[in-house]
Order: structure tokens, then C-alpha cells, then sequence
């Protein structure tokens, strides 16, 4: 008689393993089987299965060229790139988070103070409260790009920092030289109150760039003319309705409005007194940095497009009112 072949082995033994595991509790046929009494139960096919297509080198080798197949594939191209996609994303998100948000820094606050002051002391400036000095300063700013990102004016909530640097400035210039013509006419005696040309030089401080010229004591005796009539929280907007009364005497004739401002400085001349040194001191034009103010302030120099401010106009006048108030 033939012997029976090898193959029908395991299912002699999984008969005796199903046998014995049918009588026995798990424990006993542990022991059973380290005895030898009892076979290790073979794997099922499809665990064989599993193992051969993870394990062998022919098999192994066919999976990943499916993978790969799948890779290849249109949906799998998609698929690849979608997630490179998120993954770029979320790099770039965090570097988005880390950023510090930006802040005006000292230099820039303190070159806008210094244009701002330009401004409120330009002989072509029209009136000294509302949008007008706002708009003035912020064209400066942009033409000469002092620490400002590029693109700032894109950023809404960076812009509305640079325009809030710039009233607050508008504001301390304001306040500032009010503080001035106080002090200028505070002395009892007649005598020891400021000439026009101490004032000046007074709220100039020091500025490398700004010179005394006649323009500019002209502008200064216009405001301490109106202080001594009128101090009050009201001051910078009667400042600019004798500004408009001046322009609408001289017909808005520049000429003329010249010589009502000559006026005003002989007077102040004449209540305050002159320095020995002034006639020598005192230029009759601004200087180059002042001059390049005025150009722009009297319209010579334009900066294209309109002004992105508009959303923090509000409540304006009232806050600059309330610092004038505080001065007195």
C-alpha cells in the first residue's frame, strides 16, 4: 500500500487539535501542546496567504509595484498633490501665527512728529484742525516711505496704525506749541515776555532742520494774536477762522495776503519787542527741508490716489479739543 501523501499531515492533526480542543479548556491544551502530545494549530489559508504576500521577495516586489501602479494613476497623481498641498498650508500657517504683528516703531513715530510739526508751521497750510494736516503729513509719509512696509496702505489694519501715529502727532504738535504762547505771555512785565523771535525759536527746539525765516514768525504771531484773544478749548478752530477771515480780506491774493501777514508781525513787534540779534538771524525764506514741506502742502507735489483714512475719522475734533482743554 502506497503512503498517503505529507499534505494530508496537517489535517490529521487539526482533526486532533479540533478533537482536543472540543474537550479540554485552553489551558490544558497549552500544556498538551508543549508537551508534544498536541500539534501547534496550522494558519488558516487566508493568514497564509497574508504571510507569504508580506514576507516573500516575489510577492513583496508585486505589491509595491501596485502601489506604485496606484500612484501612477490620474486619481492618485490628485490624490499625492492634494496632500503636499495641506502639508505646505499648514507650514505656511504657522509661520503666519509666529509673525509679530506690526507696530509703528520710535523712529517712524518720530519722523511723523517732525513732518507733522512742518506741516502745522507751513505758510500754505489752510487750516490747522480736521482732515486737512492728516492728509498733508500721511502724503509726506507715503512719498518719503520712512520704516513702512511695502504695501502698507494694503493692510488695512497696518495703515490705520500709521494714520492713528499721525493724529496723535497732530495732536502733540497742537498741544505742544499751545503750552508755548502761555508761557511766552506769562511774565507780569512787558519786558519779560517773548519777542517773536524767542517764541519761535521756542517751539522750533531742536529741529536740525528747521530754520527761523519770516514765513514762519509771520504764522507763529497769528496764533499768539489769537491766543491772547481767545484760549480756550476752542483755540486751533478760532485759529482757523481768522486764517479764513485773512484769506477772504485779500481775496485770496497772495500778495496781499502777504502783507496782512507783515501786519500782524510788526504789531507783534510792537506789544513784545525785537531782538538785537534778529534782523541778522532771521531769513527771509524757509529753509530747503521746510520748502520741500510747502511744495507739497501748497500743492506743487501730489501723491497719486486718495487717502485710505477714512475709517478713523470719527470723534476726530472731540479728542483734540479735549487735549486743548487739558492745557489750560
Amino acid at each position: 500500500m502506497s503512503e498517503q501523501p505529507s499534505s494530508s499531515q496537517p489535517a490529521t492533526s487539526e482533526a486532533a487539535h479540533s478533537q482536543h480542543s472540543q474537550s479540554a479548556n485552553p489551558f490544558e491544551l497549552m500544556a498538551a501542546a508543549m508537551s508534544g502530545e498536541l500539534p501547534l494549530p496550522s494558519r488558516s489559508k487566508r493568514s497564509s496567504k497574508k504571510r507569504c504576500h508580506t514576507n516573500e521577495d516575489g510577492n513583496s516586489h508585486q505589491y509595491n509595484e501596485q502601489e506604485d501602479a496606484n500612484e501612477d494613476s490620474p486619481v492618485g497623481r490628485q490624490v499625492k498633490t492634494f496632500t503636499q498641498l495641506l502639508i505646505v498650508e499648514d507650514k505656511l500657517s504657522q509661520v503666519i501665527v509666529t509673525q509679530r504683528t506690526w507696530e509703528p516703531s520710535k523712529d517712524l513715530n518720530d519722523n511723523i512728529y517732525n513732518i507733522s510739526w512742518s506741516v502745522i508751521y507751513s505758510s500754505k497750510l489752510p487750516a490747522y484742525k480736521g482732515n486737512i494736516p492728516t492728509t498733508y503729513v500721511l502724503n509726506i509719509v507715503r512719498l518719503r516711505g520712512y520704516d513702512l512696509p511695502p504695501n502698507i496702505e494694503q493692510n488695512p489694519a497696518a495703515w490705520k496704525k500709521v494714520v492713528k501715529c499721525t493724529r496723535t502727532c497732530l495732536t502733540d504738535v497742537r498741544s505742544n506749541s499751545k503750552k508755548k504762547f502761555k508761557l511766552s505771555i506769562a511774565a507780569k512785565d512787558s519786558k519779560d515776555q517773548w519777542t517773536i523771535y524767542k517764541l519761535t525759536k521756542e517751539l522750533i527746539g531742536k529741529k536740525k532742520d528747521v530754520k527761523i525765516s519770516v514765513p514762519l514768525c509771520a504764522r507763529v504771531a497769528l496764533m499768539r494774536a489769537v491766543y491772547v484773544i481767545n484760549s480756550s478749548g476752542t483755540f486751533w478752530n478760532n485759529v482757523d477762522k481768522e486764517l479764513e477771515s485773512l484769506r477772504a480780506s485779500a481775496r485770496n491774493d497772495p500778495a496781499r495776503l502777504v502783507k496782512g501777514f507783515q501786519y500782524l508781525l510788526q504789531l507783534d513787534h510792537q506789544t513784545y519787542g525785537v531782538d538785537d540779534n534778529m534782523m541778522d538771524s532771521v531769513d527771509e525764506d524757509v529753509g530747503e527741508w521746510q520748502q520741500s514741506v510747502d511744495d507739497i502742502v501748497g500743492g506743487l507735489i501730489t501723491h497719486d490716489g486718495p487717502l485710505p483714512f477714512s475709517d478713523v475719522e470719527e470723534n476726530d475734533n472731540d479728542k483734540e479739543n479735549s487735549s486743548d482743554e487739558l492745557d489750560d
